[in-house]
């Protein structure tokens, strides 16, 4: 919103600008236990890869785990945070902490390496086009949800 005051124009973000901010809320704990009878069996088998990737204080978002047991997640979910202060919590609220986190902004793109071997990776797909219909399942924490169970969306 733009107010004219006198013969000067601003902008009325100042008020924002000096507000506080409060901590962000995080979830620390998962439950998938009501997304189980929902999912069918190929997505219940990718569960188990699918984590909540927590950056006390500042967020939280999704990763996953490939099979050389890395995991995966976006820069932006990282963010602010080091190996040290990361965790990431399986769907069975299993805390996994990491060593070290590889991360490549321009392409919004973290590797996280646990410090404890993890399993149950998923493959990359071995074809760079699948085929028109092929089914594909999605998992994760989306930007701006909160909720301890992850979203699951199925599509072809």
């Amino acid at each position: 919103m733009i107010r004219k005051i006198g013969c000067c124009f601003c902008l009325c973000i100042a008020i924002l600008a000096h507000a506080q901010t409060p901590p962000v809320q995080v979830p620390t704990s998962v439950n998938s236990s009501l997304l189980l009878d929902a999912a069918g069996p190929e997505q219940r088998k990718a569960l188990s890869s699918i984590y909540l990737i927590v950056c006390p204080g500042v967020g939280a978002g999704s990763g996953f785990v490939i099979e050389p047991g890395l995991m995966v997640t976006n820069a932006h979910v990282v963010s602010s945070c080091t190996a040290d202060t990361l965790l990431g919590v399986s769907n069975s609220n299993r805390p996994v902490h990491f060593s070290k986190v590889i991360t490549d902004s321009a392409r919004d793109l973290s590797i996280l390496i646990p410090r404890d071997g993890v399993t149950h990776g998923l493959k990359l797909a071995s074809k760079d086009n699948p085929l028109p219909g092929t089914v594909v399942s999605t998992w994760g924490y989306p930007l701006l949800y909160n909720g301890t169970t992850p979203l699951l969306s199925v599509g072809y």
